[in-house]
């Protein structure tokens, strides 16, 4: 059976959104560096399908781990791909856009809304506690 969470009060929710604005502007704050930039360049050119923030993010977790991000989805995106997700994996931090439907009050019909919610990928190449590489097959 699924574990149902319990739902957040307003407090636990603003802290949350300023732990992921800290950890967005630590990024942009290793751009500044030469070696943070060559980085993200090289993050950039592996993982195009994703936005700069999310690039950033990425980009700086995976240094933090000691890892190349090479190529990184979603858990139900390597399920789809044949592949599972290590139970107890860490995955890295993203922002994932949720599109809402239009309210009936006080919006116009058809008017998208987005929001944001922070999701965990996974990278091809992992490692277990003592830093070693794993087997990716």
């Amino acid at each position: 059976m699924a574990k149902t969470r319990a739902p957040l009060s307003d407090a636990e929710r603003a802290q949350r959104r300023r732990e992921d604005r800290e950890r967005l502007e630590r990024a942009v704050k290793e751009l500044l560096t030469s070696e943070g930039w060559k980085r993200w360049l090289k993050a950039r050119a592996v993982l195009r399908g994703y936005s700069a923030h999310n690039t950033l993010l990425i980009a700086q977790q995976a240094h933090r781990r000691g890892i190349d991000p090479t190529y990184v989805a979603g858990f139900k995106a390597w399920l789809r791909l044949g592949r599972v997700v290590r139970q107890g994996e860490k995955g890295l931090r993203i922002w994932a856009p949720m599109r809402l439907k239009p309210r009936e009050e006080g919006e116009q019909a058809g008017e998208p809304r987005v929001r944001f919610r922070t999701t965990s990928v996974f990278d091809t190449l992992s490692r277990d506690c003592q830093g070693r590489v794993l087997p990716t097959a």
